[in-house]
């Protein structure tokens, strides 16, 4: 190749390359415009209205927790379970005894939705700070921290409906913010355990405790519910610690139940999804995908659908139910379907008909990427 040629091909490479970069920034553009601002809300007819204001927590008391007494601890017994039989996901102990909830009047769920993901307009995130408790977390006294506080000293915290309704897919208008809800949880349970007051110690971990309870109180989001199990969890972990270090072997014990229940109910919920997980079942053929199961899987499937305690796992189980009917391998199978969603459109709990109406409207869900 002579140079004049070698520069020719040169020159046509750059103008490709400059021609990628010009589309990528156009492309990056359409999609900023078209993407709304999470400080507006849009109306029914298309225009920005004012974001709500941030609300602010009203006082709120916590007691403190009762003495506790080993012999009013409830008896052993496994959690256990079949295919026949789904027990609550409740706890086995009345959480109160260790960490009472606080009687604050208002919905933290209206505060954390400003942290919120696709709908949230103020940043969680902390500052690089030295005096940070650990990388990624906040100060012992930062702001947002201590406004936490006065929010996790609330009774209540509902994200549907008040927040984002109860109709299709919930994570379609917003999602709770996990990654905040597991800062929260650290930080505090850093702060306790590095402090030299065990009072302040033990009110830091029943915070997580409270915290973790809260976000259960929905049971129409499984993650979030199972988040909040893993922050009752931690603060119950912490807690034990600083009892065993003091000498309390009742509080070891209640919190050696609680633990108990954190793992058995994840176990519990790991086990009813794959009950009900279509996705393991997808066949490839050679242009489209299928879902395959056995009578014993449909079984399983339509009994956490139509039975389970946990709503948040009906839902789940919904979208699952749906699968089947649009991509079932055999025609009385995908009728099962059908006629599992027509019947929990008529179902009491208004979350559970409210996806199975938003599923019959035609939503379908691609199994493409899924079987692999």
């Amino acid at each position: 190749m002579t140079p004049t040629q070698f520069g020719h091909h040169r020159l046509a490479v750059l103008g490709s390359l400059a021609v990628l970069v010009v589309l990528a920034g156009l492309l990056g553009l359409r999609l900023h415009a078209s993407t709304p601002s999470p400080r507006s809300v849009p109306d029914v007819a298309g225009q920005e209205l004012a974001p709500p204001p941030v609300p602010v927590a009203p006082p709120a008391h916590v007691p403190e927790p009762l003495p506790l007494r080993l012999e009013d601890l409830p008896s052993a017994e496994l959690f256990s379970s079949s295919d026949e039989r789904l027990p609550s996901l409740e706890f086995r102990i009345d959480l109160d005894l260790v960490a009472p909830m606080g009687d604050g009047t208002a919905n933290a769920a209206l505060w954390f939705r400003s942290f919120s993901w696709g709908d949230g307009r103020r940043k969680y995130r902390p500052a690089l700070d030295e005096r940070a408790l650990s990388p990624g977390l906040y100060t012992p006294d930062d702001p947002l921290l201590l406004e936490a506080e006065r929010w996790v000293d609330q009774a209540k915290c509902s994200f549907y409906p008040e927040v984002w309704g109860h109709s299709g897919t919930f994570a379609s208008s917003g999602a709770p913010p996990v990654d905040f809800f597991l800062k929260l949880g650290r930080t505090w349970c850093l702060r306790g355990q590095k402090s030299d007051d065990p009072d302040q110690a033990m009110a830091d971990f029943r915070r997580v405790i409270r915290l973790g309870r809260l976000l259960r109180q929905d049971d129409v989001d499984i993650y979030t519910d199972v988040l909040g199990v893993s922050l009752i969890r931690k603060g119950a972990a912490a807690m034990a610690e600083q009892a065993r270090l003091s000498g309390d072997t009742v509080l070891v014990a209640y919190c050696a139940w609680i633990i108990n229940d954190c793992d058995s109910i994840r176990h519990e919920v790991s086990r009813r999804k794959s009950m009900s997980n279509a996705l393991w079942k997808v066949r490839k053929g050679r242009f489209t995908e299928s879902l395959v199961l056995s009578q014993r899987e449909l079984d399983r499937m339509l009994l956490v659908a139509n039975e389970d305690p946990s709503r948040a796992l009906r839902i789940e189980a919904a979208f699952q139910v749906q699968m089947l009917r649009d991509k079932g391998d055999r025609r009385a199978q995908r009728r099962a379907a059908e006629e599992t969603l027509k019947g929990l459109v008529n179902d009491a709990d208004p979350f559970v008909a409210s996806t199975a109406q938003f599923m019959l409207r035609g939503y379908t869900i691609e199994l493409e990427g899924h079987w692999e």
